[in-house]
């Protein structure tokens, strides 16, 4: 194997070092020069870029305090550089790193142009800030965190207005004060908000956090924040507003947890710059008229905080002071003071205001009144404990828990001022106090008693003598302790009347009833615009007492009574109403029925007779044309029908109501008098009777005859129900039986040929406008009557009406005519009728004519008389003309 040497050079020594230098710089020469030509040549090319200027180092972010050291609450600057120029940093409050990781994100700052930001703070004064030796102040970036240490050097001091000294509040009870005279020259304009300055600290130190408007100055922000960017404790705020006041003394009030001051115009009113509960503090200034600048400064140290700043008129109070206090000892400020025009407060579960409690909270009202001399009694509803004083002395105690109820107390007064003070208070549950009082004898005239609710709740309000009783309000109110709407009242009195019939009228607007010796005789409770409500009532010579209640709803208000002594008249059935099964004595109640259909069930035929054992009998005198008319009558229990004297019907046994009794009569043209008796013995009550026209009078005389039994025979047998019951003893010659098979116009199998009728009802409307008004309508449903003779017929105060649904009827007009052969069509609307239910008749006066059972049926569909002249349902429409079975084509208009 060949052997390479590799011959090494000699080390340098003290004789060849020069020759070493000389090598090593040659060698470095070389290389540095290769690798310079070599750079020109890739820069040439490109591939090797230009040389960069030498940055420049870095700088480190710093973080400065001034001071570096202080007592919790003192203010700190803290100044930043180095930092990256454009970002947003957050400045925190964190916990020596021995004590925990207590920390708050305090604010946040903007860094300048130069890498620079300043901002202030201040340390909590609140646990556990103000227990560490020192609290770290860190500055917080996406790249950097830096902490400054800031030492505490004492524990926190309770804040004073140190170059301010403190001014005396003038008392409520104060002499005059002396007027403030310092309004700026030029005032600014009134302002509608307060400015709102929020500091991070407790002495309105640097820059505010937050500024903002605030509508009004009450908060109770409890254990939060008052604002986003405010620590919940340790801040402060200062409001300012411009606010323009009438001239005279203004009492100035403020509640506030904890420190606070108030200043008007530069002038320090209320100095109360100290950790406290919450209180009320109170000065008393007189003003000059124009604008006035308020200055309101609040700081919180810990726990709740909150602030409500108000003020008022010393003379603020025409009614009643009241002063409100958030526990049930009426001890310490009150919570709110404020004027309550009458004593009258149902509270139930909730707060009397916002700012109380909804339980245990007391009121004191205080009120000096004028009183003529005499003796009154004074009614307080409490729930739960009440006090009231007269001149000091104690009239009513009822100072125990205990559920809504009333207590009374009476004192003697000479005349002149008196101060009435009543205490209450609320220990839990439901919340009650009201107050009243009358003089005794007091009433000469009409006993006037007044709420301010609609459904007599609770004490009146008011307690007056009115001279009479005609009262329009329009949209005022009774008196001013009495809303505008909402309110009733109930006048009462006792006068002596002679015996007579006294036509009692009523003028209403909105609700109203009449009672007469603990009878209501007139019912109009409900809303409605002003209308006159009237009642014949017969009254027995003496003392009667009566009663009107009012309730006003919303709007104009009206309310009168009236009576006057009359010659009764009855257009329709002259009612009297016995409180007997035999109609025995004196009716208790005479009235005019428009109809004698009732059914009463298991209720009282009207107010003052009992729901059992009492009897009615009604009456009446009518022109007839000469015919055979048919008399009927359904009742539980027991009915009879007179005509011209003679009994026709004779049913007075207990009935269960199911049975129509009939009997037919021909009467001669000329005037007739039927009389209707009833009486109920139990349980449910009810009566219809009604009588028709069912044919001309009877050709053959004399009547009866014995030949006519034959033609009896060959007649269809009437109804079980159609029994007629007439008496032996009546001169009327004994009716065919042929006569009998007319029909009823009640359930009509026939078409009348003798006059107007029933033709054709469309009771639902679908799709078709059948008025042609360009809208279809609920109100397009109409009823279509036919005149089958040979001459124009009058129809005027005819009138259509659904039976069974009281007071509806319709009266057509003056100067309604029917054609011969013609057809009338009358509208739901016109009308004011529903034609869906119930049974339709037409008459005149005391004439039935016609009647129809109304159906419902499908849409745009009728209910028709067919060629035979029965009813058929369901058939197509048609005005005016042939009535169309289903399968009929089209539909005539």
């Amino acid at each position: 194997m060949e052997r390479k040497f590799i011959r090494r050079l000699p080390l340098p020594t003290r004789d060849n070092w020069i020759w070493w230098v000389l090598i090593a710089g040659t060698v470095a020469t070389v290389i540095i020069g290769g690798i310079f030509l070599t750079g020109l040549a890739l820069r040439a090319s490109g591939i090797w870029p230009a040389a960069s200027p030498t940055p420049t180092p870095t700088s480190v972010p710093t973080v400065t305090l001034s001071p570096e050291q202080g007592c919790p609450g003192a203010p700190v600057t803290v100044s930043g550089s180095g930092w990256p120029v454009g970002e947003v940093v957050t400045l925190r409050l964190a916990a020596p790193a021995a004590y925990g990781s207590a920390a708050v994100d305090f604010m946040t700052a903007t860094v300048g142009f130069e890498g620079t930001f300043t901002a202030s703070l201040s340390i909590p004064v609140v646990r556990p800030w103000s227990e560490f030796p020192a609290v770290r102040v860190q500055v917080v970036s996406t790249t950097s965190t830096v902490t400054a240490l800031f030492d505490l050097i004492s524990a926190p001091v309770e804040q004073s207005a140190t170059a301010t000294p403190r001014a005396t509040a003038t008392p409520a009870a104060s002499a005059t004060p002396t007027p403030s005279l310092t309004p700026t020259p030029t005032p600014s304009p009134e302002t509608a908000a307060w400015r709102g300055e929020y500091f991070n600290n407790i002495t309105l130190w640097g820059a505010p956090a937050v500024v903002r408007d605030d509508p009004d100055l009450a908060f109770d922000w409890g254990t939060a924040p008052p604002v986003a960017g405010v620590l919940a404790d340790g801040f402060a705020v200062r409001w300012t507003r411009v606010i323009a006041f009438p001239a005279g003394v203004h009492r100035f009030y403020v509640a506030a947890d904890d420190g606070v001051r108030v200043w008007l115009d530069g002038q320090l009113l209320i100095d109360e710059w100290h950790g406290a509960e919450p209180r009320i503090y109170s000065a008393d200034l007189a003003l000059v008229p124009g604008d006035h600048t308020l200055v309101v400064e609040y700081y919180e140290v810990w726990g709740n905080a909150g602030i409500r700043f108000w003020w008022d008129r010393p003379d603020a109070y025409p009614q009643w002071r009241g002063d409100y206090y958030s526990n049930i000892r009426l001890s310490g400020e009150p919570v709110l003071t404020r004027n309550d025009v009458s004593l009258h407060f149902v509270w139930g579960t909730g707060a009397p205001a916002n700012g109380l409690p909804a339980d245990k909270f007391s009121v004191r009202w205080i009120r000096t009144l004028a009183f003529d001399a005499g003796t009154y009694r004074f009614r307080v509803l409490v729930d739960d404990g009440a006090r009231l004083y007269v001149d000091g002395v104690r009239v009513i105690d009822a100072w125990a828990n205990g559920a809504a109820r009333e207590v009374t107390g009476a004192v003697s007064l000479t005349g002149g001022d008196h101060e009435i003070r009543l205490e209450y208070y609320d220990a839990g549950g439901d919340a009650v106090i009201q107050l009243t009082w009358e003089k005794a004898g007091a009433f000469d005239n009409w006993r006037g008693e007044y709420w301010p609710n609609r459904s007599f709740s609770g004490l009146p309000t008011l307690v007056r003598d009115d001279a009479t009783l005609d009262f329009t309000w329009d949209t005022g109110s009774p008196a001013p302790e009495i809303p505008s709407n909402s309110f009733s009242a109930r006048w009462s009195r006792t006068l002596d009347f002679a015996t007579g019939t006294y036509e009692f009228r009523v003028l209403v607007d909105d609700g109203a009833r009449l009672w007469v010796d603990d009878r209501l005789v007139i019912d109009g409770w409900e809303d409605g615009g002003t209308r006159e409500l009237t009642v014949d009532l017969p009254l027995a010579a003496g003392a009667h007492t009566l009663m009107l209640e009012y309730y006003e709803g919303f709007g104009q208000a009206r309310a009168r009574l009236t009576w006057e002594k009359i010659t009764p008249s009855f257009p329709d059935w002259k009612g009297e109403y016995w409180p007997n099964v035999n109609l025995a004595g004196a009716p208790v109640l005479v009235r005019n029925d428009r109809k004698i259909a009732f059914d009463w069930a298991k209720g009282a035929a009207a107010v003052g007779l009992p729901i059992d054992q009492y009897s009615a009998r009604w009456s009446r005198t009518n022109t007839f044309e000469a015919g055979l008319y048919r008399f009927s009558a359904v009742a539980d229990d027991g009915v009879r029908v007179s005509v011209d004297g003679v009994r026709v019907i004779d049913a007075w046994t207990t009935s269960a109501g199911d049975e129509v009794h009939t009997a037919e009569r021909a009467l001669s043209a000329g005037q007739h008098t039927i009389v209707v008796e009833y009486f109920e013995g139990s349980i449910d009550a009810s009566i219809e009777a009604w009588f028709e026209r069912v044919g001309g009078m009877p050709t053959e005389t004399p009547l009866p005859t014995e030949t006519a039994a034959p033609t009896a025979t060959a007649t269809p047998t009437p109804p079980p129900t159609a029994l007629p019951t007439v008496t032996p003893d009546t001169p009327t010659p004994t009716l065919t039986p042929t006569l009998t098979l007319a029909a009823t116009p009640v359930m009509t199998t026939t078409t009348p040929t003798s006059t107007v009728y029933i033709n054709e009802v469309m009771p639902v409307v679908g799709r078709i406008d059948w008025d042609e008004d360009g809208a279809v309508e609920l109100g397009d449903a109409w009823v279509e009557l036919y005149n089958p003779t040979d001459e124009a017929l009058s129809l005027e105060w005819w009138v259509l009406e659904v039976e069974g649904i009281e007071h509806y009827g319709y009266k057509l007009p003056l100067g309604t005519v029917i054609q011969p052969q013609g057809y009338l069509v009358i509208t739901s609307e016109e009308a004011g009728l529903p034609f869906v239910e119930g049974r339709l008749r037409l008459r005149h006066e005391a004439v039935l004519f016609d009647a129809v059972e109304l159906l419902v049926l499908e849409a745009d569909r009728s209910l028709s008389r067919d060629a035979a002249g029965e009813w058929q349902g369901g058939w197509l429409p048609t005005l005016g003309a042939l009535n169309l079975p289903p399968e009929a084509k089209g539909r005539a208009r």
